[in-house]
């Protein structure tokens, strides 16, 4: 099942819409600079009902929140920046190279699988760095007003 429309949600569809035994979330507020709190409780609400009937669930979010986290307490904004576009770069490279797959020679498909590889470490590696530089910056600092504990304590009681 899917639960969203957008972008993520349309990709999952093919593999995950008729599936029973696991719940894809990629819903959310779609506009990053909405501030009506109706809309953040439509979200929430949804995700609450939908924990609660999901057997299995797979959850996205988006990484622009903690880019924007970043800026807010002056953090860099690099390495969330890389997170970003690399997966982007990816997708065009993979298109690119499913293009002319047949036309290569072993040694060049070798050749991409290993640079996909290493992409991805760099990208395990880009998430720890953009994670530690926001946790450096955000130490001694509160990032919740005091009523988003509300939901802080909605996750808790979810899991």
């Amino acid at each position: 099942m899917i639960v969203g429309n957008g972008l993520l949600a349309t990709a999952f569809a093919p593999r995950f819409a008729s599936d029973r035994a696991l719940t894809v979330f990629a819903s959310g507020v779609a506009n990053s600079r909405e501030t009506r709190q109706a809309e953040f409780e439509r979200e929430r609400d949804l995700l609450q009902h939908t924990l609660q009937a999901a057997p299995v669930m797979m959850y996205f979010s988006t990484l622009a929140t903690y880019r924007r986290t970043a800026q807010s307490v002056n953090s860099t904004t690099t390495y969330f920046t890389r997170l970003i576009v690399v997966p982007w770069f990816v997708v065009i490279a993979a298109g690119v190279i499913a293009w002319f797959w047949k036309y290569l020679p072993t040694q060049a498909m070798l050749g991409a699988y290993v640079a996909l590889q290493l992409v991805q470490g760099l990208y395990g590696l880009t998430m720890y760095q953009a994670m530690a530089s926001l946790d450096r910056a955000c130490a001694g600092t509160r990032q919740m007003r005091p009523d988003d504990q509300e939901f802080a304590k909605f996750l808790k009681v979810a899991r």
